[in-house]
């Protein structure tokens, strides 16, 4: 592709690009980025580009992917922020505090030990051991979407009890 090529059919996309990753990201600077990004890409692919029947299209779903991407990426990060505020901000806690966790985590585990059998074993592989997906599925031998089904309804359950029990001590 040449650059006057480019010139005609990418650069007019970048407003509808722009458009599709401010949806997607929320925030203006980072759907800039976005697009910025996708262009640059573009060009670099330029000799890659001869066998695409649509470049608008393709163009529409790289700016997807990679505005999903960031905002994925925005997300980890900001967990991951918010994870080393709490613990800088309170290393040890009060002893009122201490006791509220362990009373809420018995609370958990006394409700996993009444959930059914699949349901709590993959539970407790994949929130108390910390394996993944992947890993479920090839130690329990269940398919992908159960495993995700199973502890959907496993933290639904958890978040029900708790809620229910929380109430009830008020």
């Amino acid at each position: 592709m040449e650059m006057e090529i480019y010139k005609k059919r990418v650069l007019p996309l970048k407003n509808q690009l722009y458009r599709l990753a401010l949806r997607i990201v929320g925030r203006e600077d980072r759907a800039k980025d976005v697009v910025q990004e996708v262009l640059i890409k573009v060009w670099e692919k330029r000799t890659e580009l001869g066998g695409v029947n649509n470049l608008e299209g393709y163009c529409a779903r790289m700016t997807r992917n990679l505005a999903i991407d960031k905002t994925r990426s925005r997300h980890h990060q900001s967990t991951t922020a918010l994870l080393q505020v709490q613990h800088f901000a309170a290393p040890t806690p009060t002893p009122y505090e201490a006791t509220a966790e362990n009373d809420t985590f018995q609370l958990i585990k006394g409700i996993v030990k009444k959930l059914p059998k699949a349901q709590r074993e993959i539970f407790e592989l994949r929130d108390f051991d910390g394996l993944t997906y992947k890993e479920i599925v090839e130690e329990t031998g269940q398919s992908m979407s159960q495993v995700k089904v199973y502890l959907s309804r496993a933290r639904y359950k958890i978040k029900m009890e708790l809620i229910a029990a929380y109430d009830n001590h008020r």
